[in-house]
């Protein structure tokens, strides 16, 4: 089965080195993973506790291979057009 990519935008449930499992919305991408800010405060407690000094808000970098699953992608708001009524 095929991993899904993800895109800029989307929120995914990655692994860290600090045996954390934490919710990043995905910022930009680079060679080998993505610059990401965390989204939920339990998990930078969870960071905190085992010795990451990261606050809310912060960019932090997430490897490719670290990403679990997408947990959220990015809304497509692309404006349907009308049809022409003849």
């Amino acid at each position: 089965m095929k991993k899904p990519t993800p895109q800029v935008g989307d929120v995914v449930l990655a692994s860290s080195f600090c045996s954390c499992e934490i919710h990043a919305k995905l910022k930009r991408e680079e060679v080998d993973g993505w610059w990401a800010c965390i989204t939920r405060k339990q998990d930078i407690k969870c960071l905190n506790k085992m010795g990451v000094p990261l606050s809310l808000g912060e960019e932090t970098f997430v490897f490719d291979f670290a990403i679990i699953k997408i947990i959220k992608k990015k809304p497509n708001y692309r404006r349907k057009r009308r049809a022409k009524n003849d």
